[in-house]
């Protein structure tokens, strides 16, 4: 990958590097060689560059504490407890920051903005400790869950510069679970995030089907010289109505019932699995729901994680499905690994 591309991301992996506990020393070799596993090829040119941008690039406004230490021959936080993602905002930064929020407060409630309340919140939250820790220099007494570092981000303004502008891309794509690379000339439509991870729908020329490709699994994007084939067809509200994820086989939509167990149950009435969740039955021998979803990867890996607390009423080749795989999961759990 070229080291031009996403240096926040290369900032990410260093200060990674840094604040690992159990190696918190770095030489210059070894930083080249964790960012190269990342598919960051960098120099140490370019690697010097990154390094001096974190201690004093007053727009990124880390001012990491990166320091040479003549022992250890590396390079290490003089702070331990220093992260990147702790970095004080400045005054202008925060009066940015609080801008904004006072505007998006403005959006709350409009139906348009309904699926986005989530972040709205944890935007607003996140700038009114800002805004106290400025006042009163006081501990953080909110932690929001931080993303990790995601390949995939580095394709993220490629593809939505391409949707905006109606350009194909040749893509090369790689499986997970093969070696070899197939090259799609795509039509990009729109992006779905699912668990942290970003997917682009669109038309692929070489399949001559509407495909969903996910960003971390991209080896290459370039413009293609094609007409583009207009989205015709495809919303998507609609599209992902009755899916949980972003798998969307030609399969029917189906009623599922659903047992939790009492306990369970509390969790699931404060946080829906889905729109159409409805409740069919709340008692002290559980909580009993329906769905109205298609069958698909994401949502059996779901059931599987609320084990052993749900039960499948309906349908039966879901309940099938689930218990063909909670044994496999027992013989793989009994099989002797050699470590």
């Amino acid at each position: 990958m070229s080291a031009g591309k996403n240096p926040y991301a290369r900032y990410q992996i260093i200060n990674a590097c840094f604040t690992n506990k159990q190696k918190p020393y770095w030489t210059k070799e070894e930083l080249i060689r964790k960012l190269a596993e990342h598919d960051f090829h960098v120099s140490e040119r370019t690697l010097n560059t990154d390094l001096q941008n974190m201690r004093g690039n007053e727009q990124l406004g880390f001012f990491a504490p990166i320091t040479y230490c003549v022992r250890e021959r590396a390079y290490y936080y003089s702070d331990p407890n220093y992260s990147i993602y702790s970095a004080q905002l400045s005054d202008s930064q925060l009066q940015a920051f609080s801008s904004v929020v006072d505007l998006l407060q403005g959006f709350r409630g409009l139906q348009m903005v309904t699926e986005f309340e989530g972040a709205i919140e944890k935007i607003v939250r996140g700038v009114d400790q800002l805004r106290r820790d400025k006042l009163t220099k006081g501990e953080q007494t909110i932690e929001f869950e931080r993303a990790p570092y995601y390949k995939g981000m580095v394709w993220f303004d490629t593809i939505k510069n391409s949707i905006d502008n109606k350009q194909p891309l040749r893509i090369g794509y790689k499986k997970f679970t093969s070696g070899k690379e197939d090259v799609h000339i795509f039509h990009p439509y729109f992006l779905k995030e699912f668990k942290g991870r970003w997917y682009v729908l669109g038309h692929s020329e070489k399949r001559r089907i509407t495909l969903t490709l996910a960003l971390d699994r991209i080896e290459s994007a370039s413009p293609e010289r094609v007409p583009y084939k207009p989205n015709t067809f495809l919303k998507a509200k609609e599209y992902f109505k009755n899916t949980i994820g972003i798998t969307h086989k030609k399969k029917p939509v189906e009623d599922i019932v659903l047992w939790f167990s009492p306990a369970m149950g509390n969790y699931i009435k404060t946080q829906h699995i889905h729109p159409s969740q409805q409740i069919i039955r709340d008692d002290e021998e559980g909580l009993v729901i329906s769905l109205k979803l298609i069958i698909n990867y994401e949502l059996i890996t779901m059931l599987l994680g609320y084990c052993p607390d749900v039960s499948v009423v309906a349908p039966v080749k879901l309940k099938d499905k689930l218990e063909e795989l909670l044994m496999k999961g027992i013989e793989a759990n009994r099989r002797k690994v050699r470590v």
